[in-house]
């Protein structure tokens, strides 16, 4: 079952990648774009985040917002009638839902933010179990309300219901849609690994890099929206007896 979401998603993805990369690079660039004009999202220094760049963070995230309800479009588009929708409609599409679903989104990630935060609070010493724990709980809460911005943007429905309705989705296959989600976040995250590695050794760190790599995170990270995307539009198959 969980072989077979699998090669669902990334046939689809691949299959679709030149639609896909239309409405993706455009967002990516103009979040590269944010980044240099008001600076960068983290300041690190000695290996320790000493700041956050705020500006940065609102401008990146609406432009993310923004970015996510143009891809449904798209990915609406194709699942239905095979067909490519142009930037400018997808772009107007996650424009018009860009508070509603901001809010939504915002909702959706608050238990892996949850998740995550206890799991780094608890991570010295044998309390590092329970922060483990914490993450995992996390993780799940966000993919069972992870459907949720698909029936926002595609569904009309109220953020509420919204959130309900991918609780009720998600209950019967919640384990393997997560095991696929991490294989999928483990396999991104290599790659765009290596390719970041890649091109700081070939090119340098410059903006030119720094955009392409943005680029290219964003094409593998679409996988796992198309992941999610195909969970919502695909129906449960009932058990038969």
């Amino acid at each position: 079952m969980i072989f077979d979401r699998l090669q669902h998603t990334l046939l689809f993805w691949w299959r679709n990648l030149f639609p896909l990369l239309i409405v993706i690079v455009p967002f990516a660039v103009l979040s590269s774009l944010a980044e240099l004009a008001f600076g960068p999202l983290l300041i690190v220094e000695n290996n320790q985040i000493s700041d956050v760049g705020g500006l940065s963070v609102v401008a990146v995230m609406l432009i993310q917002v923004c970015a996510e309800g143009a891809l449904i479009c798209q990915l609406a588009s194709l699942q239905k009638d095979g067909r490519a929708r142009n930037l400018l409609d997808c772009v107007l599409f996650g424009g018009y839902l860009l508070p509603k679903l901001a809010l939504c989104i915002f909702l959706t990630t608050i238990p892996l933010a949850g998740g995550a935060l206890m799991a780094v609070a608890l991570s010295s010493g044998p309390a590092g179990i329970i922060g483990l724990v914490f993450l995992v709980i996390g993780l799940l809460g966000f993919i069972r309300l992870s459907l949720a911005p698909f029936y926002v943007a595609l569904d009309s429905l109220p953020i509420k219901v919204a959130l309900q309705r991918s609780m009720a989705r998600t209950q019967p296959e919640q384990f393997p849609l997560l095991t696929s989600w991490l294989l999928l976040m483990f396999v991104i995250l290599m790659t765009a690994g290596v390719f970041e590695e890649g091109m700081l050794a070939i090119v340098g760190e410059n903006g030119v890099s720094a955009m392409l790599t943005t680029i290219v995170q964003k094409a593998l990270g679409v996988v796992a929206t198309v992941l999610l995307f195909l969970t919502y539009a695909v129906p449960v198959r009932p058990t038969q007896s």
